[in-house]
Order: C-alpha cells, then structure tokens, then sequence
C-alpha cells in the first residue's frame, strides 16, 4: 500500500497496530517495515513511540540486527525531521558497526544526504566512494534507488546538473520497475526540478513538478503534498508562487520537516522581497532562522543570516575573490563545471570548490538564484 501511494490512513492504522504486538515487535524485520511504512505515512508521534518501544523490545534472536535496524529507523526519521547534525552521527555510528548490505548502503545513502545538508560536501563525496563501489547504485534491490538519489543529490549540490537529471530518472526508472509509485518514498521527480531549470528546461521542470504534485495528493501526506507544491512554485507557471509557498510551509510544519520548510521560507522570503514586501519577508526569514537553529544546522543559519542583513540594506557588499568572481560569471553564463575548469585550466573539484564559497557568501542555495545575487556583489 504505501508503494503503490494508496490508503495512507489504512496504512497509519495498520501499522500503529501491528507494531503493539509484542511477537511482531521481536521480530526485526517487521519492525523494520512498520516503521517504514509510517515514516511514509508522516506520522511522527508513532514513530516516536514505536521507536523507543521496539528499542525495549529487543530480545528476538539476532538482538544486534534489531539494535542496528532501530538505529537507522532513528536516523532516517531524525533526518527527516530536519536534524542532519544527529543524523549523521547516528548514521556514522552504524557504519562503523559494518550492518549487512541492504542496511548499509541505506546508511551510505543517507549520510550522503545529510552530509550534503550541512554543506559538508567533500565528506559527501568520500561517503559515496566508499560504498557506491562496484556500480552499487546501479543494482537492482531496494537499497539502489536510494544510492542513485543520494548520487543525484551530490551532483547537483555541486552544480552538475545534467548528472544530477541523469541519476534521479535512473532512480525513477528503478522505482518503476520495482512496483514503487508513492513519491513519499524518493521525490526524485521533486529533486530534479531544480536542475531542469538550471539547465533552462522549463517545460521538463513543469511536467516534473506536476505530475508529483498529483501522485503526492493521492497519497496525501503533508510533508510529499508540500515538497511538491514547493518545486511547483519554483517553476511558476500559470499560478501565484506566494500562495503556493505558503500552503507548502503550512503542510511541511504540520509533517515536522523543519529542514524543507527552511527552503521553501527562505524562498518565500525572495518572493515577498521582490514585490516590496518587506515586513512578510523579514518575518519568514525570522522563522526559517529559528528552525534552522533548532536543527543545529550552521550553513543554513549563516546563509538565512546574511539574506537577512541583505534585507535590512545593514550588509555592505558581498566581497569575491578574482577567482571566485570569474567562475560565478561563467556559471551565469550557463558553462557547466567541466567547462568552466577547461576554460580556467583548474580541475572539476576545484571549480565545485569556489562555487560553494560563492553561494555560501552570496547566501544562495545554487545557480538559479546565482544571476540575480551577483548584484550585490562589490
């Protein structure tokens, strides 16, 4: 049911009652699925509690694959929930443990995200090399759409954008083939969005955002419903950004993903600010800081920071580096980072290095908002 996106409030039901059974709590694999299932479901309060049960339940007959099947529940729910910074630890925590594989490469896949999260990008990319060894994205299980998301998501947090695309329709495809329909499970239509509109590809963009916005209201669960109406927002066609933002706010707040509505707010903030809105955008801005300090999360509190000095005309002009500036110019220009280090003589990594100084200084979150921002730049 919760592949197929069908009957969220069965499923809630379902599984809150089959996880107070005490024979289905001992047994780790069940476990493993209800809280899944819920996790999908948005059901934060049950998934509290049936963590901190089945953690006292743990006397079946493998009590360390249950340990380490309740510790990445945890981790995915915390991350989730917008805590990166915990994640991560819980995550590293279990890795160190060496987990069988399907748990592994969840918790690989996982930390990459969070990792990214908290702008930790080269940290990113060693816990991609460490275990997306021997093509395991490209396998076959139900761990491997994750990888390929966790793939995609390092692309395009370093502004390659047609890999990005690539990984997330391979994920899709593989979720497809896989019977997994629900986009609760891996918005990878969601995700790629932002990169079909870097790379100009508005229609693609439209149709992305759209058709996930339709299978997330089947399913209904606040936090996929509002993920989409955020990217929907992002590709404004035929609809009024600002309503949209503020409805995906609402449905994030009430699905507890502090760390989705600190994007959508900060986003909010640029559309409120753009039509003189002044006091609208300094209040979103306000509550998208405070989330992001309640989540521990130090790139967006320096990045909401700066957006907000920008706002009250208190910040002097951003300073870049010769380097810095020549590279964000190219990248307006619409040069991929290959082209940009063929162009500068510099390696890929280099490039993907000053770029994330560019957008932390500029206080942006990637190439879209990168025109625009260059105006301030002294």
């Amino acid at each position: 049911m919760v592949f197929q996106g069908n009957g969220r409030s069965d499923v809630i039901h379902r599984a809150d009652a089959l996880l107070r059974k005490d024979d289905f709590r001992r047994d780790p694999e069940c476990v493993w699925l209800g809280l899944l299932a819920l996790t999908y479901a948005d059901s934060p309060a049950s998934i509290d509690y049936h963590l901190d049960s089945a953690a006292r339940s743990a006397r079946g007959q493998d009590p360390r694959r249950h340990h380490q099947i309740i510790m990445l529940a945890r981790a995915h729910a915390v991350l989730l929930s917008g805590n990166a910074s915990r994640a991560r630890l819980l995550l590293e925590t279990l890795l160190r443990q060496v987990p069988p594989r399907p748990l592994l490469l969840l918790a690989a896949a996982w930390l990459v995200e969070a990792q990214i999260e908290l702008g930790a990008l080269d940290r990113a990319h060693q816990v991609l090399a460490s275990y997306d060894q021997a093509g395991a994205a490209d396998g076959e299980g139900l761990d491997c759409p994750h990888l390929l998301a966790a793939r995609g998501a390092l692309h395009l947090a370093a502004g390659r954008y047609r890999q990005g695309i690539d990984d997330y329709r391979a994920c899709g495809k593989l979720l497809t083939s896989l019977n997994v329909q629900n986009p609760a499970v891996i918005p990878w239509r969601s995700r790629a969005v932002p990169a079909a509109l870097a790379l100009g590809r508005v229609d693609l963009a439209v149709a992305l955002a759209e058709n996930e916005l339709a299978a997330a209201r089947v399913w209904g669960a606040p936090r996929a419903v509002g993920r989409a109406l955020h990217v929907l927002a992002l590709a404004q066609r035929g609809c009024d950004p600002a309503v949209l933002l503020e409805e995906s706010a609402e449905l994030l707040a009430l699905a507890q993903a502090s760390a989705e509505q600190v994007r959508v707010l900060h986003e909010l903030s640029r559309v409120q600010a753009a039509r003189g809105q002044r006091a609208a955008a300094r209040n979103s801005l306000d509550t998208a800081l405070a989330l992001a300090r309640d989540c521990r999360n130090p790139l967006w509190v320096h990045r909401l920071e700066g957006a907000r000095r920008q706002l009250d005309g208190a910040a002097a002009p951003v300073r870049l580096t010769r380097q810095e500036r020549r590279i964000a110019r190219l990248a307006c220009a619409g040069n991929t980072n290959r082209l940009i280090a063929a162009e500068l003589f510099l390696t890929v990594r280099t490039v993907e290095f000053h770029l994330s100084n560019v957008y932390r200084k500029l206080g942006i979150s990637g190439r879209r908002e990168l025109r625009a921002a260059l105006g301030t730049v002294d």
